[in-house]
């Protein structure tokens, strides 16, 4: 009796739980902490974007002549696209719980896979292997990786884009069969191949018998099984948005409490500038003070020169045509206009200086008001932007209770699905149009209950617009 594998890409990565991190680990009851685990590699996904964008988001950035065109950061811009996922995961395992093959070759299946993957797959980086033996299960492995699509026109050169690296590898959309869906198969192949080439039979247990099957029997098996598909896609879908919900309202949390300390430092910088305004007016009124003592002095020199009239009495004796004073009146008049010469030099340079100090302390107050007003307008476009950033994260808090919601009703759908087949395979008693009615209302009941959902989400209009910032 031969073995089941299976190959399942989707887009939920956990990078923490697939390199064993302790504080994650530790909380995951299924996890063997003594158990065989190896890393065969690794690279964050940040340091991997900036490996293989980085060339072409700096020549895109240099083209752009205005600045809100530019990527800062091409992992984030990713992250926040909604159509898009950052990194791509598939788990490959080699039999079931019920039915395996022995550790030592199930590995070297696993190990020849991973090998062969950059041959298989250039467009597809591998960025993350990792060899899971200490979980309930079979042994598998988690390949992470990050489509890489060159030769666009318009944006960055090289994107990440998952269709069109698909696409450059070969694999297109033929009908309903997508691109993903084509190169899935194919490494569902590859793998088979490998099973072989190590002694493994590999059996397809929902095509087993096809030829025994009626028409309708086997239509029912192939609907279930498309089904199914959905119903997992769809999950994980709504997985990744949770996680991506979570992950912006973490980042929004974060942006809002440094928002509000750049708010609290610029407070605290205009303070300092208004204690800085009052010592530059304490001083100039010193200043004037001073400048007031010496006009004060000035009178008081100026009260003791001799005027022309007191000149006139003066005993003047003349001598050759020339006027004569006694010698104690002319050293008087010298010392007299000494002073003044000094009292007017002094009263020349306190203007001087009282002017210098207004046009400092004019200087200042209006850089004083320029830097106010401008931190005014700063504290409204910052304030505006954390009540942005609150309207983000009870927006995301809204879509994280949704998509709960969304994860409980595709569990029961799944598991109904999974009954169905079970019942199908062991050939129960159950009437095969009675299992036909039951899948077809759960899946009806799901519809239903998605359109609710969706009903309920817009009559509550949790919808989020940004402020417009005054």
């Amino acid at each position: 009796m031969g073995v089941t594998i299976s190959t399942h890409n989707g887009s939920a990565v956990a990078r923490e739980h697939n390199i064993r991190n302790p504080k994650v680990v530790s909380k995951e009851a299924h996890i063997k902490l003594n158990g065989k685990f190896e890393i065969w590699y690794d690279e964050k996904p940040r340091d991997a974007y900036n490996r293989l964008f980085g060339q072409a988001l700096a020549e895109y950035n240099n083209k752009q002549k205005r600045s809100d065109r530019k990527i800062k950061d091409y992992y984030n811009h990713i992250c926040n696209d909604k159509m898009k996922h950052p990194v791509y995961e598939m788990i490959i395992a080699v039999g079931n719980r019920d039915n395996t093959v022995d550790e030592e070759t199930g590995y070297s299946v696993l190990r020849a896979f991973y090998d062969g993957w950059k041959k298989r797959n250039p467009n597809l980086e591998l960025i993350g292997a990792y060899y899971h033996a200490d979980e309930d299960g079979v042994p598998h492995i988690h390949i992470d990786y990050v489509p890489v699509a060159t030769g666009y026109v318009n944006g960055m050169t090289t994107q990440s884009a998952l269709v069109k690296a698909l696409g450059q590898q070969g694999f297109h959309k033929e009908g309903k069969a997508t691109a993903q869906i084509k190169w899935e198969k194919r490494e569902n192949t590859e793998l088979e191949k490998l099973c072989n080439s190590f002694g493994i039979d590999v059996e397809h247990p929902l095509i087993e018998g096809r030829k025994h099957l009626d028409t309708e029997r086997y239509k029912f098996q192939t609907q279930v099984q498309a089904d199914i598909q959905e119903m997992e896609q769809k999950r994980q879908n709504a997985q990744y948005q949770t996680d991506l919900a979570e992950e912006q309202e973490r980042i929004a949390k974060q942006k809002a409490q440094e928002e509000q300390e750049n708010l609290d430092w610029q407070r605290e910088q205009l303070e300092n500038l208004n204690l800085e305004i009052e010592r530059l007016t304490r001083k100039c009124d010193k200043r004037q003070r001073q400048v007031d003592k010496l006009e004060k002095r000035l009178k008081n020199v100026k009260g003791e020169v001799l005027t022309a009239e007191q000149a006139k009495d003066k005993n003047v004796k003349t001598a050759f045509g020339m006027a004569i004073l006694p010698y104690k009146d002319v050293a008087d008049l010298q010392a007299t206009a000494k002073r003044v010469d000094e009292v007017d030099e002094k009263e020349k340079e306190a203007s001087r200086i009282i002017g210098r100090k207004w046009e400092i302390i004019d200087t200042a107050e209006e850089e004083a008001k320029r830097k106010e007003q401008k931190m005014e307008e700063e504290l409204k476009d910052k304030q505006a932007e954390l009540d942005d950033l609150k309207d983000k994260i009870k927006y995301y808090m809204t879509k994280v209770e949704e998509f709960k919601g969304i994860f409980t009703i595709l569990l029961v759908s799944k598991e109904i699905a999974h009954e169905v087949m079970q019942a199908e395979r062991k050939q129960n008693l159950v009437d095969h149009e009675t299992m036909i009615e039951n899948f077809n209302k759960a899946k009806k009941d799901y519809n239903e209950h998605e359109q609710q959902q969706n009903n309920d989400t817009q009559s509550k209009n949790h919808s989020y617009t940004p402020r417009r910032r005054r």
